[in-house]
């Protein structure tokens, strides 16, 4: 059968909260949604960068309006609400996927300096570290930052772009395509944060010789992140190709392993998350997944 990302979700709900608690709650994420652009060191809490997603339809609150819509007229007020929160509010995340915050950080960050250890990273050889579709480069600032606390001069990270999205930069990042970063950069570990739909960027990750690991933060298995066989290993059977043998993942012929990082993830907040639709410490649809070279490939 399909496989789904969203498979055991909880449906869109009725909203339990008033048209004056979120009215509330998006005058907060507005403040800190304004700090996050005026001051790009500062890095929300958690619970800050739920605000900032519920202050936005085009983000958390997206699957409630669509529930609210098909029932406007029972609930006209909030439907109303919800309307013009989405015109005032909602274009202003398109370009943003992960809401970074403090919690996420310093749990990746963690994962970080026990996997650098298990690569040898010493100061006299730094283990390389290499992002790749960095965007603004504030996911590699804030790593950086928390690295340096832990384990200064062990380690090196790159923020690379393509630039073809056209997103600006934040912070510095080296404008380079994914493919010519891996060769130029030979990285023992590479990130990937909201891959493409469609695309696959780890197949160049797993024949890059250096790579030990790839971390991909995103909707895993078939989301909006990667594509679904050739990322994921989760065939598409609408899509079967008669030629394509679905016994083993991609990633799992390359001799890579899978492990889902759940202690990191349940610190992320994303952009698509619907935090009224279900309870807001379950976590994020967004996930961090390390794959790792284990033997040679089949």
């Amino acid at each position: 059968g399909k496989a789904s990302y969203r498979e055991g979700a909880i449906p869109p709900q009725e909203s339990r909260r008033t048209p004056e608690q979120h009215e509330h709650e998006s005058i907060h994420g507005q403040e800190i949604w304004e700090r996050m652009q005026q001051d790009p060191s500062f890095l929300p809490s958690r619970d800050q960068a739920v605000a900032v997603v519920h202050r936005s339809l085009g983000g958390g609150d997206s699957g409630r309006l669509l529930y609210i819509a098909e029932r406007k007229d029972d609930h006209p007020e909030e439907a109303a609400f919800l309307n013009a929160q989405l015109l005032n509010g909602g274009r202003e995340l398109r370009h943003v996927r992960e809401v970074l915050n403090a919690e996420y950080i310093r749990a990746l960050g963690d994962y970080f300096v026990q996997r650098i250890s298990a690569y040898g990273g010493t100061t006299e050889h730094p283990t390389v570290l290499l992002e790749v579709g960095s965007g603004d480069g504030r996911l590699v600032h804030f790593l950086k930052e928390y690295l340096d606390t832990k384990i200064p001069g062990q380690f090196t990270i790159i923020a690379t772009d393509s630039g073809k999205a056209a997103v600006g930069t934040r912070f510095p990042v080296e404008q380079a395509d994914y493919t010519d970063a891996l060769q130029a950069h030979q990285p023992t570990i590479v990130i990937s944060s909201w891959m493409p739909q469609g695309v696959d960027f780890s197949q160049g990750m797993r024949n890059t010789a250096s790579v030990q690991e790839y971390i991909l933060i995103g909707e895993t298995d078939g989301g909006a992140c990667g594509h679904t066989w050739e990322t994921w290993g989760v065939p598409d059977w609408d899509n079967e190709d008669p030629g394509e043998d679905y016994s083993q993942a991609p990633y799992e012929k390359d001799g890579f392993q899978r492990e889902d990082l759940d202690d990191v993830s349940k610190n992320q907040v994303s952009r698509t998350d619907d935090f009224d639709s279900h309870d807001p410490k379950n976590g994020s649809v967004s996930r961090t997944v390390s794959f790792r070279r284990v033997v040679e490939a089949v």
